[in-house]
């Protein structure tokens, strides 16, 4: 038992880190693709549609003319025995012939066509199932639109807040150099102490605003794997870039 324990312990933490090790990269349409795939709510939205129909389905069918068909087969192993003079035969007088009548099988079919004229009940209930059918379609298609808007938005968000990263790191590239240069030159005499310490200061503040941009990056990329219905511990990739965003975002 111990071992069999141990060695779901350990296929856990190998297919953990294989799924550390995959990520899985989405484009914006492969994230809309898969959302529409995997969403609870749109999955429900489906089944309330196929339902819907079916029942609309069932209602029609019965103001169908509907048509039975019957077929009865008897076998008669002892047909039934009468006794006629036996003078009809050419007998002798007085005396008796026993006689069998009819057949040993006996096989009868039919068919019949019965279909509603007239029913006030049958009309309404046709007419509420056309109706659900009506609702859960529009219900459907709220869902998916919903479903991809907040898909779009999640993704849209991670973008920005990657974008964002980029700039950052620009900055802190340009800021430290100019660090560390001022510092050379504050060794040297030429600048006062107040400007090594204002640019560190910037630099400092830059370096807190990119661990607060990193955060929120995880938190965008966990967001939209929530709204993608995607497991939450597996890793993504987003494969567009904000421009390529806003084209594919007109084509939707």
């Amino acid at each position: 038992m111990k071992k069999i324990y141990f060695a779901i312990i350990i296929s856990t933490h190998i297919a953990g880190l294989l799924s550390q090790n995959n990520p899985r990269t989405f484009s914006l349409k492969e994230a809309l693709e898969y959302a529409l795939a995997h969403h609870d709510n749109y999955l429900s939205a489906q089944t309330e549609v196929k339902i819907a129909k079916a029942r609309n389905w069932e209602y029609t069918g019965i103001g169908l003319p509907q048509v039975s068909a019957s077929f009865d087969l008897k076998d008669y192993l002892e047909l039934p025995t009468s006794l006629l003079p036996a003078q009809f035969f050419g007998g002798r007088p007085g005396t008796y012939v026993p006689v069998r009548f009819g057949t040993q099988y006996n096989a009868t079919a039919g068919i019949s066509v019965s279909q509603i004229i007239f029913s006030s009940d049958y009309l309404s209930a046709l007419q509420a199932s056309k109706n659900l059918v009506e609702l859960t379609q529009k219900n459907l298609q709220r869902t998916k639109i919903e479903t991809q808007t907040q898909v779009a938005k999640a993704y849209y968000n991670a973008l920005i807040a990657k974008e964002k990263i980029k700039i950052l790191d620009a900055n802190i590239q340009k800021i430290e150099k100019l660090l560390n240069d001022t510092k050379i030159m504050f060794n040297n005499g030429f600048v006062e102490k107040i400007d090594v310490d204002r640019l560190q200061i910037t630099y400092n503040n830059l370096i807190t605003e990119k661990e607060k941009v990193n955060r929120l990056i995880g938190l965008s990329l966990t967001l939209l794997k929530y709204q993608m219905n995607y497991p939450l511990t597996d890793t993504i990739i987003l494969s567009d870039s904000i421009q390529m965003f806003k084209d594919k975002i007109q084509d939707i």
